[in-house]
C-alpha cells in the first residue's frame, strides 16, 4: 500500500531560522520508503525554500508554514540543489482543489509560491528539461496520483560557480558542489556554521556520480569546519558525515585498484555492503532501504573503477596515479578489459 507524509522536523538542535520539513514516500515494488528533506531559511529580507520535494502541494504547504513571516514582508525565493526528481518536482503551480483533503492547509486566496523566482545551477535546467526527466516523470504520473500536478519548471536565475545572498542576519552561500551530479550545489551559512550539503553527503553513503569531483567537494566543505550539516537523506546532522563519506570513497578506490576487467566488480567480495554499513556506525537492523542502498553500494563499485579505468587509459605516458586514498603506483597499460 502507498503511504505518504510531509512534517516538519522538530528533533534536530538547529538554529529556530533554519527550518526542517521531511517528506516520506513509499510504495510496494518501488521504495521501501523514500526519506527527503527540504529546508526553510528565515532571515530578516527573505525567505529561502530550499528544494520543493516531490510535487506543486508540498511546496505550498512548507510556504504555508511560513505565511505569517511571508506577510510581514519578506521576499520568497526558491532553489534547486539540483535537478533530482525528488527535490524539484515541487517547482510547478497548481490549481488548488477544495475537495482535495492534501490541500487543506493551503491557503483559500492563492498559492504563496506565485510569482517567486528559483535559483539553480545553470545544468540544473539543462538537466531538469531533459527528454529522459520528462519520460520519467509520465511513468510515475502513470502510477502515482501524488505526481499528477507535477509540471517541469526549471530555475529562472541560474549560476556556473557561486551566488551570495544577503539576508540581513544571514548570508548565504551558495556554491557548485558537483560529485553527486554534475550541477549539484550546496549553501554555507556561515552565521550558523551550517552546511546544507545536500545529496552531497549522506548516511550511510552519498550517490557518486564522479569520484574525483565529490572528493573534491567534500574536502573543501570540510575546510568550513561546519557544527552542523544537514543532509536531504539519512537523517544525519554531524559534521562528521563528511569525513565518513571521503572514507567510503577512499575504500572503494582502494577496492577498485588491482581490478583489470568490470567481471570482476562484485560488492559481495570486493567491499561487502554489511562491511561498508560497518563503517558508517550502522547495521543490516538500521532503519534504512537497504534493497535501494545495496543498489547504490554496488552502482558506487561500478563508478568508482569506470572513473579510474578512463584515467588509466587515457593519460600519457607517466611514471605514477595518484588515487583517492592518497596512495600511488605506477601506471603501466591494462593488457585488457
Amino acid at each position: 500500500m502507498q503511504t505518504s507524509s510531509l512534517t516538519l522536523v522538530t528533533d534536530f538542535p538547529v538554529d529556530a531560522r533554519v527550518r526542517i520539513w521531511r517528506r516520506i514516500f513509499s510504495a510496494p515494488g518501488e521504495f521501501d520508503e523514500l526519506q527527503v528533506d527540504a529546508y526553510l531559511i528565515i532571515t530578516d529580507h527573505f525567505i529561502l525554500c530550499c528544494d520543493t520535494l516531490l510535487c506543486p502541494e508540498d511546496k505550498e504547504i512548507l510556504l504555508a508554514s511560513v505565511r505569517d513571516e511571508l506577510r510581514a514582508g519578506r521576499q520568497l525565493l526558491l532553489f534547486n540543489s539540483h535537478a533530482d526528481w525528488d527535490h524539484t518536482w515541487g517547482n510547478g503551480s497548481f490549481v488548488p482543489d477544495p475537495s482535495n483533503p492534501a490541500h487543506a492547509a493551503l491557503p483559500p486566496d492563492k498559492l504563496l509560491s506565485q510569482g517567486a523566482l528559483i535559483i539553480g545551477h545553470e545544468r540544473c535546467a539543462e538537466r531538469l528539461l531533459s527528454e529522459a526527466n520528462q519520460q520519467f516523470l509520465r511513468s510515475y504520473q502513470q502510477r502515482y496520483v501524488l505526481f499528477q500536478n507535477v509540471t517541469l519548471h526549471p530555475p529562472d536565475i541560474t549560476f556556473q560557480q557561486q551566488i551570495v545572498l544577503h539576508g540581513g542576519d544571514l548570508t548565504l552561500h551558495i556554491q557548485h558542489s558537483p560529485g553527486h551530479c554534475v550541477e549539484h550545489s550546496t549553501i554555507w551559512i556561515p552565521e550558523l556554521r551550517i552546511l546544507l550539503a545536500f545529496d552531497c553527503a549522506e548516511q550511510p553513503f552519498p550517490t557518486i556520480e564522479d569520484p574525483h569531483a565529490l572528493r573534491t567537494t567534500l574536502e573543501r566543505l570540510q575546510k568550513l569546519h561546519p557544527q552542523i550539516v544537514l543532509c536531504s537523506h539519512g537523517k544525519s546532522v554531524q559534521p562528521q558525515i563528511l569525513a565518513q563519506n571521503l572514507a567510503y570513497l577512499r575504500q572503494l578506490e582502494a577496492c577498485c585498484r588491482d581490478i583489470r576487467g568490470a567481471e570482476q566488480l562484485t560488492t559481495s567480495t570486493l567491499y561487502p555492503y554489511q562491511q561498508a554499513l560497518h563503517d558508517a556506525n550502522l547495521t543490516l537492523d538500521s532503519p534504512i532501504d537497504h534493497n535501494f542502498y545495496r543498489d547504490v553500494h554496488q552502482n558506487n563499485l561500478q563508478t568508482v573503477w569506470q572513473h579510474r579505468h578512463r584515467l588509466y587509459t587515457s593519460l600519457p605516458a607517466a611514471p605514477s596515479q595518484t588515487y583517492l586514498d592518497g596512495s600511488s603506483e605506477s601506471i603501466e597499460p591494462p593488457s585488457s578489459f
